[in-house]
Order: C-alpha cells, then sequence, then structure tokens
C-alpha cells in the first residue's frame, strides 16, 4: 500500500496533501470484522502546524475516509453495508504519555502518538474499525430459519407448544408452576 507510512514533518513543509484507494484486504484486523474483503478504501491526508500561545508548535493531521464495509448482519448474518464517510482532525504529539494527558473525552479533536514516519495505513484502519456499529444489521431482515430436527417441532416430529417440552418429558411430565 503506497503511503501506508508518511512524513509528516515533509509534508508540512511542503504544504502536501496525500490521497489515495487501499484494498480492504490490506488490513488484517479489519479483515476479521467484514463479511467479504472486496472492496477499497478512499483516503485524503494533510498535516499543518500552528502556533501555541505559550509558545511552540502544535501539529496537527487531517484524515478523510470513504468506504462501504460489508460487515454480517448479526440477525440473518447475511453482508450488510457500513458506509464510511468521515472527516476528523488529530493533534499529534510525541508520545503515548502526552497523548494520554491531553486527550479529553468532550472534544472532537482527537490526540495520537506519532511515530516517525507515521503509520498512516494503521490509523485509517483503527478509524474503519470504530466505525463498524457493535450490532450491524439491515433496516428490516428476517431470522435464519432453523432446518435442524426441531424446526417441525419436537425431537420425534410433533409440534412443541413450549420451548422446553422435552425438558418437561424427561423431568417426569409436569414443572413447578403447574402448567
Amino acid at each position: 500500500m503506497d503511503n501506508a507510512r508518511i512524513d509528516i514533518d515533509r509534508m508540512v513543509r511542503r504544504g502536501e496533501a496525500l490521497s489515495g484507494r487501499w484494498p480492504l484486504a490490506g488490513f488484517e484486523r479489519l479483515g476479521t470484522l467484514l463479511a467479504s474483503s472486496d472492496g477499497d478504501v478512499r483516503w485524503q491526508a494533510s498535516a499543518r502546524r500552528r502556533a501555541r500561545a505559550e509558545g511552540g508548535e502544535d501539529t496537527y493531521l487531517g484524515l478523510a475516509l470513504a468506504a462501504s464495509l460489508p460487515v454480517p448482519c448479526v440477525r440473518c448474518l447475511g453482508p450488510v453495508d457500513i458506509v464510511v464517510d468521515d472527516r476528523r482532525e488529530f493533534l499529534l504529539v510525541a508520545d503515548e504519555e502526552t497523548a494520554e494527558r491531553l486527550d479529553d473525552p468532550e472534544s472532537e479533536l482527537e490526540v495520537i502518538a506519532a511515530d516517525t514516519p507515521f503509520r498512516l495505513a494503521e490509523l485509517v484502519e483503527d478509524e474503519l474499525i470504530l466505525a463498524i456499529p457493535p450490532l450491524p444489521r439491515h433496516a428490516a431482515c428476517e431470522l435464519p430459519v432453523d432446518h435442524g430436527p426441531e424446526a417441525d417441532g419436537g425431537p420425534d416430529g410433533e409440534p412443541a407448544s413450549h420451548p422446553f417440552e422435552a425438558l418437561r418429558k424427561l423431568r417426569g411430565g409436569t414443572d413447578e408452576t403447574g402448567s
């Protein structure tokens, strides 16, 4: 993947903006969450520096992502497309300790530690993983139909009137509620 690692300082000095397309199949961690690795992610990155009032400069990375992620539906297990169209800005700091100290959960700005060269592909993969909802599902879908022996009723083929009918038969035909 071209530009998987980038030189942030060079981008700032030259005023460069980078962009590209990476195949979803190139992301190992993301691939474990997808129903299919077909497709790609389009990305665009830019960097800038801004002076602080107390002196020094802060480095910011702007990242735009666009992708359609085919993930399995939690109801029918068929693929459901999660559309990602996101723009974020990150404050880049020297180490994890500084990132933790400066990170504000209330802020839209995320603070991250930036290695040199910066691992852009890892950040893109992290953002795509975070874009997947915890329980992805279609707006309307049917539950899968079970074709096992219990689909026609109880183990002997008779319709089951109660979900625990087989257990009731094993216990002698009665339960504690008297039904």
